[in-house]
């Protein structure tokens, strides 16, 4: 379950990274006024993005990853007629070589999305805003689906990287209940994908989204009402000072806005709506934690008294650092491995915490007793390294990575 776990999070994370890149590309585009990106285009860009994902799984080092962007690079170059999309795919493709090469620094880690998604909301209110202002109803559209996808896959990567650490740290703990937290925490996902969707039907029925548009239209004018009244004091101040005279009056700026009636009641439309939207939400958020709670309430617990964890302090006297601190640095294979070990150990530290004068035998002891991944392939390997002549090939650190 721990390997299907952590494939699902690299699939969540390159369809959260092609949302993003697909809302961002438009709004590029869309800022000149280009209509929405064809979906072959799109599908082109993921596609390069796959490529990309996988390399950087089977690639140790960065040279060989640039080797196989720098491929796609020339095959963008080639295959794509239109000059613009041409080199802005391009640049896109650099930029997943760079998070490719961070990633293979960072020990083949995948780190968290991020705490909020909060990219894909800005930019998915950018696209709408543009939509709106350019009579676009395919980037208002496009503006309003993506970003709620993106937080749904957010939301489901999120689930999987709980469970993924609650696997992790239950192999230690005798009679954890694995399908009971799994069935909860399950319940707990499907009801926030169950909110989302009910919110969209609501916005959908009340048609939030013309109550949206007109709202942005008034804040728009108003903000340019705020414009007009400036500029229209800065020219006042500018012919006393001068005793010259600004051609034409302040009233020109107002007839776009007279034009435009009705514009505190849209923002009242638009407040009634989004309220009703957030009371309803708001009810059944609390009506689904009761249920959560009396299905919980319903469940054998009585494994969470079966395990009696204690631990010794140790004495902060003690503490003193003998030698410097072994940074580790460099990229030869010898290198990666040492910091591949290292790292390992350190994540155990919920666990044990080793002493300077443990060797590498006493560690593997540790950490067969707790149960963890096995480390007998690790030790030996570092051992070979460390204190031997043996250097790992590519293939080898990758499966010390993924171990």
């Amino acid at each position: 379950m721990y390997k299907w776990t952590s494939v699902l999070r690299r699939v969540l994370r390159l369809l959260y990274q092609f949302c993003i890149l697909v809302l961002l590309l438009n709004l590029v585009f869309g800022l000149f006024r280009q209509p929405i990106i064809s979906p072959s285009i799109m599908l082109y860009v993921f596609g390069m993005l796959c490529i990309s994902y996988i390399a950087r799984e089977r690639m140790s080092r960065g040279i060989s990853l640039l080797l196989i962007h720098v491929i796609m690079g020339a095959a963008t170059f080639f295959l794509i007629s239109d000059i613009y999309f041409k080199w802005v795919i391009i640049v896109v493709i650099a930029e997943f070589f760079f998070d490719g090469l961070y990633y293979l620094h960072s020990n083949y880690t995948l780190k968290r999305i991020s705490d909020i998604p909060w990219m894909s909301v800005a930019l998915g209110i950018a696209v709408t805003a543009l939509g709106i202002h350019f009579h676009s109803p395919e980037h208002t559209r496009l503006g309003y689906i993506l970003p709620i996808i993106t937080i749904i896959i957010f939301l489901i990567s999120l689930y999987i990287e709980g469970l993924e650490n609650y696997i992790a740290k239950s192999k230690t703990v005798s009679g954890a209940p694995l399908s009971q937290i799994i069935s909860v925490n399950t319940l707990i996902i499907i009801g926030i994908i169950f909110i989302i969707f009910m919110t969209i039907t609501l916005g959908y029925l009340l048609h939030f989204e013309v109550a949206l548009e007109e709202f942005l239209r008034s804040i728009l004018l108003i903000i340019k009402l705020i414009f007009v009244v400036l500029l229209a004091i800065l020219g006042f101040i500018f012919s006393l000072l001068t005793g010259g005279r600004i051609g034409g009056t302040p009233m020109d700026g107002f007839e776009e806005i007279e034009g435009e009636p009705g514009l505190l009641a849209n923002i009242i439309n638009f407040i009634l709506v989004a309220g009703f939207i957030i009371v309803v939400v708001f009810f059944t958020v609390k009506f689904l934690m009761f249920v959560i709670k009396f299905i919980i309430s319903k469940q054998d617990r009585r494994y969470e008294l079966l395990e009696d964890i204690s631990y010794k302090k140790k004495n902060a006297v003690v503490r003193e650092r003998i030698v410097k601190e072994d940074r580790l640095r460099g990229s030869s294979p010898a290198m990666k491995v040492r910091r591949i070990y290292k790292k390992r150990v350190r994540s155990y530290k919920d666990i044990f915490r080793p002493e300077r004068s443990d060797t590498t035998g006493d560690i593997k002891k540790i950490l067969d007793k707790q149960e963890t991944p096995p480390a007998a392939e690790l030790t030996s390997v570092y051992d070979a390294v460390r204190y031997g002549d043996y250097v790992p090939d590519g293939e080898t650190i990758s499966k010390l990575s993924r171990m």
